[in-house]
């Protein structure tokens, strides 16, 4: 029979926490924040445009049709209030190897920003003009099935529809594409020059592809095409399209209970989002069948 000397054997713990798992985070590199600057006080900007102009004959010794001009008002409200919260007792700070506080005021401060993206991202909804399956030959109306779509097909048409609607061509062009559609790109296109990315993915960012910027998250929209199948919405087009007014950046504080001997970690963000009407020609909400 063997020796039972377990209990005499001690539990080790690592002087370590295990890192988290965390998806990667694109809003700050899509989204534009100028508006911010202007948002000293209060909670909503206005951000007017302007009527079209049209051209018109001129005929000398006639008098010309003046034209009826007009300014409409658009405003990005500031009403997001985020909050992650919790309480640390002093008795389990000592008696813990670890320091409590500073592991769970990192992840609080992930998981805001993480809903800040999501929220940026929900925005694609917005674009004035989609890529579906009809545009690449399919049916219209329902999403790529980018298992059997010619990914080149997809990004040359996107970049067809964006120059159809003017949009100024330039090195800012970005696709936020969900995994199994980077993983497509990747496939179809390592000899037909996408770099993937060799370090750590910074901010989501993968890799160039026919002039886009290729961007990988899991926080795209999931919306039901046409014929009623779950896709994911892809923003594909000029970047900075989508407004992101950060009023309050993710920030943390540590306040005493007062009769407790404990400390309340609190985390707080104050944001808006909006597509104005001029941006939502200058991308596309490219819907692809969820896999």
């Amino acid at each position: 029979m063997p020796n039972t000397l377990t209990a005499a054997f001690p539990e080790v713990w690592s002087r370590l926490i295990q890192v988290p798992l965390r998806k990667s985070l694109v809003a700050l590199e899509i989204a534009n924040t100028e508006l911010r600057e202007e948002l000293e006080v209060g909670y909503k900007i206005h951000y007017p445009y302007t009527s079209d102009l049209t051209v018109g004959n001129y005929t000398p010794g006639s008098d010309v049709t003046i034209q009826n001009v007009s300014m409409t008002d658009e405003y990005l409200t500031v009403d997001q209030k985020k909050v992650v919260a919790f309480r640390i007792d002093n008795f389990e700070q000592v008696q813990s190897r670890y320091d409590l506080i500073v592991p769970w005021s990192d992840e609080a401060a992930y998981r805001i920003r993480d809903v800040i993206d999501t929220a940026v991202l929900a925005e694609t909804a917005n674009a004035a003009n989609a890529l579906d399956d009809g545009d690449i030959g399919g049916t219209a109306g329902n999403g790529i099935d980018i298992a059997n779509a010619d990914i080149v097909k997809v990004f040359t048409v996107a970049r067809r529809k964006l120059r159809e609607a003017n949009v100024e061509e330039a090195a800012d062009w970005v696709a936020v594409v969900p995994p199994y559609v980077a993983e497509a790109i990747e496939l179809a296109a390592v000899n037909k020059g996408f770099q993937i990315a060799d370090a750590t993915l910074r901010n989501g960012y993968a890799g160039d592809f026919l002039g886009f910027k290729i961007y990988v998250s899991n926080n795209l929209p999931v919306v039901q095409d046409e014929g009623n199948n779950d896709c994911y919405l892809a923003y594909i087009g000029k970047a900075k399209c989508i407004h992101l007014v950060m009023q309050m950046p993710p920030r943390t504080v540590i306040k005493d209970e007062p009769r407790q001997d404990a400390k309340n970690v609190l985390t707080f963000a104050l944001y808006g989002t909006k597509v104005f009407s001029k941006n939502a020609n200058r991308f596309l909400k490219a819907y692809f069948l969820a896999p």
